[in-house]
């Protein structure tokens, strides 16, 4: 009898030993606290903002100038004349500039000009230049007459937009909108990424005759 009693408690016993083998560790009481302890990623640095700004007193002006010269051409270069406030002044450009331009697009013939300038009034006069043709030995001159007005404020940032010469057949010269291209040379140019305050003013033409 005693010996049944016996076997039956060492069986009990053996039992809840392996029951608790088999059973899952409990969790630490301290997990929870080393999860939250744990450091979180730093936030993204915000994104420092470049614009460009005028001197006190005085405005900036972007424009872009460029041609295109007739096929085979060589040595080419163009040299627009304007006045304002500060009297009659010049910019030039040669076949060797260059305007960057999207990726897959070809880029502009000319240069991104950016320019620190008095307030006031102003007037394109004229663009001219010359070119080599292709198979002559004389060098071909243009001159095209403008004419174009516009007036900048002080402290202004301003975009004259794109003065383009076409020197195949009879040369002409226009004033168009290309931003897209423009602020994309600006950006790679100076790292400029805000331009919201860049004020478009084309320059508008005036009529003809005007002193030269």
């Amino acid at each position: 009898m005693n010996r049944s009693l016996i076997a039956c408690a060492m069986a009990a016993l053996l039992a809840m030993h392996a029951q608790a083998e088999d059973a899952p560790a409990a969790a630490s009481a301290s997990a929870p606290a080393e999860a939250a302890a744990e450091p979180k990623a730093p936030p993204a640095p915000p994104v420092e903002l470049k614009r460009l700004s005028a001197p006190e007193g005085r405005a900036v002006t972007i424009s872009s100038l460029t041609f295109d010269a007739p096929p085979g051409a060589s040595d080419a270069y163009a040299i627009l004349v304007y006045e304002g406030p500060g009297g009659v002044k010049q910019v030039s450009v040669k076949a060797r500039d260059r305007v960057v331009n999207f990726a897959g697009q070809p880029p502009g013939v000319g240069k991104l000009l950016q320019l620190t300038v008095p307030p006031g009034p102003y007037l394109m006069r004229y663009v001219y230049g010359s070119y080599q043709p292709k198979d002559a030995d004389k060098r071909r001159e243009f001159w095209i007459p403008l004419g174009h007005r516009y007036t900048v404020a002080p402290n202004e940032v301003v975009y004259l937009g794109n003065l383009h010469v076409v020197l195949d057949g009879t040369p002409v010269a226009v004033v168009s909108d290309l931003r897209a291209r423009d602020f994309y040379a600006l950006a790679q140019q100076d790292e400029i990424n805000d331009m919201s305050n860049l004020q478009l003013r084309l320059p508008q033409p005036s009529g003809l005759p005007y002193p030269y």
